[in-house]
This record gives structure tokens, C-alpha cells and sequence, in this order.
């Protein structure tokens, strides 16, 4: 059987692992995708923000792997 085209996106994603530098480190649908992408090892995060409003963000939607991005102070 073929393997769905988004199983096979992320498949050669995982194995080719890339970095993905997120300037609006704030809002909630970058900071929850970045989340994703992290836990299922797609590719390293660097956010760019001040790492206090980030943490803020991150415990208030309740996020789990984001602790593994790097922060960068702009």
C-alpha cells in the first residue's frame, strides 16, 4: 500500500532535518505548530523573541516540546 503523500513529506522531512527560524515567537498558532514540529522531530525551531514572553505564552497554552527551541533576543 502507498504511504499517504503528508506521511511521506514528513518521513523524508525527519531524515533530512532542517531548522526553521520563527520570528513571531508570540503567537499562539506559530508557538503551537513549532510545539509540533518539535515533538515529532521534523526539524530544530529558533524563535526569535524575548525568551520571558515566550515562556509566558508556552505555559499558557499548555505546549510540551517547545522547551527544546532555541530562544534568540532580538
Amino acid at each position: 500500500m502507498m504511504e499517504p503523500l503528508f506521511e511521506k513529506l514528513k518521513s523524508n522531512a525527519v531524515a533530512h532535518r532542517q531548522c526553521i527560524i520563527l520570528p513571531e515567537s508570540t503567537e499562539p498558532r506559530t508557538l503551537t505548530a513549532a510545539d509540533k514540529i518539535i515533538g515529532d522531530k521534523v526539524a530544530d525551531i529558533v524563535l526569535i523573541g524575548h525568551a520571558d514572553e515566550i515562556d509566558a505564552k508556552v505555559k499558557e497554552l499548555g505546549l510540551t516540546h517547545i522547551g527544546e527551541a532555541r530562544i534568540i533576543n532580538p
